[in-house]
Order: structure tokens, then sequence, then C-alpha cells
């Protein structure tokens, strides 16, 4: 489990600041789904097979980790959860990993 969650940190933290706004969606980690479409498996398999079905619990779990080391922060806005960054763009995220 401790390479899954260093995989899913790495993606959180590239993802956030790949973003201009610095802020991203949960379900925009693994491809996003607007609410009126069914989703792909498919997405969440190439990464890991337990994922298959509620990669977001995953993905929520690991960023409140995330949120308690102090590097992002969990927002509930538009009735979704986003990912709010706080990192510094030079900080590289196996720093954030040791402090977890």
């Amino acid at each position: 489990m401790v390479v899954d969650e260093m995989r899913l940190i790495r993606k959180i933290l590239s993802k956030l600041r790949r973003r201009h706004s610095k802020r991203i969606r949960i379900v925009d980690l693994f491809g996003g789904v607007s609410d009126n479409k069914k989703r792909s498996s498919y997405r969440y398999y190439k990464y890991l097979k337990r994922w298959h079905y509620h990669p977001e619990v995953f993905a929520f779990r690991v960023a409140r980790k995330l949120e308690r080391s102090g590097c992002l922060q969990i927002v509930y806005a538009e009735g979704r959860n986003w990912l709010v960054s706080k990192l510094d763009d030079n900080v590289p995220w196996r720093e954030f990993w040791n402090a977890l």
C-alpha cells in the first residue's frame, strides 16, 4: 500500500503544479467525469486493480494525509471536494512524502 500511496501523492502534487489555478477536483485525478456520464472503469484499472471501483475514496484518504502535513488544503465547494495547493513550486514531492 505504501507504493500505491507514493504513486498517488506524486500524481496529486504534479497535477497541482501543472494547473494554473492551483486547484483540482479529486475526480479530475482519474480523468474526470461529468455528473451524467458513466465512469469508465478502464481509467482506474490501469493504476491499480483495487482502485477499480472507488478510487476517489483512496485519493481522498491520501489527500487528508497531505493536508495534515501542510502541503495542500481540501475545500468543499460546488458540491465537490477540491484540492487547493499550498506548495511552493520548487519543493519536491518526496519531501512531503518523508514528512508523512
